[in-house]
């Protein structure tokens, strides 16, 4: 006589595997984490966000403190800076002739170094100005020769079809750190920390990271020719982009939407003024719907596979981030500025997570750090935007400024929709 099976339900069900729990969907947004190496750089970059966006905040602050001069602020915001556009290119280089930890380590080095010297002069009472601008040039030297490797090293870390991901995951991480940072700093500032106290705190911060980056693998050996200088690895990378139309594009749009796109959050503080007559508290709480909007841009990224139609997606966040200024410039009233700074946050941050895994996606692993770099470079070349607008405001309605660079951005989109079919097509 033969056994009755049992039942569907009395089947024992085995243990879910952690591929198949990496698998749900409601898993997918996190897929990156996991991989143990790329936690650490996850844990390690968020020290690192923290303090970047604390001494945002901090560092003008205590400027205008010390000497009562807005020039100040100015002049530190532009020693920071200028290091970007001229080192930005020679880190990547360094970064593929040994490898992206070494850079990640020595530019969070000298960064540490120069919050904690000024943590020091000021409890010292011996700070004056000039050392702020000595602190953000040397600063800024560290962070530019680490920026290529930052972004490179996630391929490193996650296979190809999650690389999205992980620049998703460590933009949500920065937005995060947008958000609440300068709230944390100023009740820090405030409090029983007072500004040396604050310094010290950045310090520890950046120096956590640094820890953190010395538990990361060296990475994949780079076959390079030791015997060639820096320089010619600089030339090999531009010569990479150069005969590869899609990646020149791709850095195009990220120089076009940075340099007409990211000049408003500078300059958003005029545009309330002039256009709805806001209070600071009011003008605080725009960027706190653009920091929201932001989070759903980057949760929305790392919720997609590094494959299917990015690139197409890279043009149309692209369109809606230029739009979307054009909407908040001629918003005729505060509470319509409010809603329009959530998809514009949106569109802002999926383009920072859709438009380096691209370029990371279409670079080789022996050269990928130098294209990064190369990528990078426009982060030193939007302040020009910044600058010009600014000036261009004092004669001109900031609204039709803020207008007429939202508009160009999407037109310059709208050519690249049509026109780049490869682009489109990635």
């Amino acid at each position: 006589m033969s056994t009755k099976a049992p039942p569907p339900e009395a089947t024992p069900t085995a243990a879910r595997t952690p591929s198949q729990a990496w698998s749900h969907p409601a898993a997918r947004p996190f897929v990156s984490l996991r991989h143990h190496n790329y936690v650490v750089y996850w844990f390690a970059m968020i020290g690192a966000m923290w303090a970047m966006n604390m001494q945002m905040f901090v560092r003008p602050w205590f400027a205008f403190q010390l000497e009562g001069q807005a020039w100040l602020i100015g002049t530190t915001a532009l020693a920071h800076g200028v290091p970007t556009l001229f080192l930005s290119l020679y880190g990547g280089a360094l970064a593929d002739r040994f490898n992206n930890k070494v850079m990640l380590i020595f530019g969070y080095i000298i960064s540490t170094l120069a919050t904690l010297a000024i943590a020091v002069l000021i409890q010292t009472d011996i700070i004056v100005w000039w050392h702020l601008i000595l602190s953000a040039g040397v600063g800024g030297i560290g962070l530019a020769m680490a920026m290529g490797a930052r972004l490179a090293i996630i391929s490193e870390l996650v296979p190809p079809g999650e690389v999205l991901n992980g620049v998703s995951l460590s933009n949500i991480a920065n937005n995060v750190a947008r958000i609440a940072s300068p709230a944390i700093a100023g009740f820090l500032l405030s409090g029983a920390l007072g500004p040396s106290g604050v310094f010290y705190l950045m310090s520890c911060m950046s120096g956590l990271s640094v820890v953190l980056f010395f538990l990361l693998p060296s990475g994949r050996r780079r076959s390079r020719n030791t015997s060639q200088s820096v320089l010619k690895d600089m030339e090999d990378g531009f010569r990479f982009v150069r005969q590869h139309d899609v990646v020149i594009w791709l850095i195009l749009m990220y120089m076009v939407t940075a340099t007409l796109g990211m000049p408003y959050l500078f300059l958003l503080p005029v545009l309330a003024d002039t256009a709805w007559s806001a209070t600071p508290e009011q003008i605080g709480l725009i960027f706190s719907m653009v920091g929201i909007g932001s989070l759903v841009g980057s949760f929305s990224t790392a919720s997609m596979g590094s494959t299917g139609r990015m690139g197409l997606m890279l043009i149309i966040v692209c369109i809606g981030f230029g739009v979307g200024i054009v909407a908040l410039a001629f918003s005729p009233l505060y509470w319509i500025a409010l809603i329009v700074a959530v998809p514009l946050g949106t569109c802002q941050s999926a383009r920072l997570s859709l438009n380096p895994a691209l370029v990371q996606l279409q670079a080789p692993d022996h050269i990928r750090s130098r294209v990064m770099g190369i990528y990078e470079f426009s982060n030193g070349i939007f302040p020009i935007g910044v600058l010009l607008m600014s000036i261009t405001m004092v004669y001109v309605d900031p609204r039709m400024v803020m207008a007429a660079a939202g508009t160009l951005m999407a037109i310059f989109s709208f050519y690249v929709l049509f026109a780049k079919p490869k682009v489109r097509q990635l």
